[in-house]
């Protein structure tokens, strides 16, 4: 990996120990390369080079994002703790950068179909069938399909019948009539 590919705020693998670990970097360090926080674990880590980075990490998941932003939070009070009375005004505004950074993880987020049928069904008024959510989230571009699935009704109606048998009433949708849901409140 080149040192012009790592950007601040992205989550990569690297070595430590002889086991990749995920990580996510949080800034620049100030004798050169890069802090980075272990994500399961919540650890600094100081990265010298670009080649200690072994890859690009996917999309953070939900849980990595929380422990990313706990362990932002948790270094961020420690440095603010140990800089000096005159030091913490600027180290304030350097933690608060670091943490405006990490609220950008994934720029390019998309809805999922579920979170486009909890929109379409918080503004219906009656119950709808799966194929007129999916009608509607394609009308309002809220959703569009990833890979051009061809029964994305199908697929909804499945969903929402796994959640409810699963969850039972701490499901979010419920089924109103035969074929047709809404919200459950």
């Amino acid at each position: 990996m080149k040192a012009e590919d790592v950007r601040i705020g992205g989550i990569y693998q690297t070595k430590v120990r002889n086991s990749l670990v995920t990580v996510k970097i949080t800034g620049k360090h100030e004798s050169g390369g890069w802090d980075t926080i272990n994500t399961a674990t919540e650890k600094t880590i100081h990265i010298k080079t670009a080649g200690q980075l072994v890859t690009s990490a996917v999309a953070p998941k939900k849980e990595e994002k929380k422990v990313v932003k706990k362990a932002v939070k948790k270094v961020a009070k420690k440095t603010v703790k140990k800089a000096k009375p005159a030091e913490k005004k600027v180290t304030k505004k350097v933690v608060n950068k670091v943490k405006a950074d990490t609220e950008k993880v994934a720029p390019d987020k998309r809805v999922t179909l579920v979170g486009a049928a909890i929109e379409i069904l918080r503004d219906a008024k009656e119950p709808m069938a799966c194929k007129d959510i999916v009608e509607l989230a394609l009308e309002r571009k809220i959703w569009e399909p990833a890979k051009g699935g061809k029964t994305p009704a199908n697929t909804l109606y499945a969903t929402f019948l796994r959640e409810i048998k699963s969850k039972g009433n701490n499901a979010r949708f419920k089924k109103a009539l035969p074929g047709k849901f809404e919200l459950n409140q």
